[in-house]
C-alpha cells in the first residue's frame, strides 16, 4: 500500500519521505491547510497547461 501511495504522489509531483522527528510546529493543527481536489487541479493546470 505504501508503494502505491508513493507512486501516486510521485506521479503528481510530490516526494514522500519519512523523518525521524516531527517539529512541534507541525503537530499544531491550526496552521495546517487541507489540500483539496481544486488545489491539485490548479497546480496541474499551472504546471502543464
Amino acid at each position: 500500500m505504501k508503494r502505491v501511495l508513493k507512486f501516486v504522489f510521485a506521479a503528481l509531483g510530490y516526494r514522500v519521505q519519512a523523518t525521524g522527528r516531527v517539529p512541534r510546529q507541525l503537530l499544531d493543527p491550526v496552521p495546517l491547510r487541507t489540500i483539496e481536489f481544486d488545489d491539485i487541479v490548479c497546480r496541474h493546470m499551472f504546471e502543464f497547461g
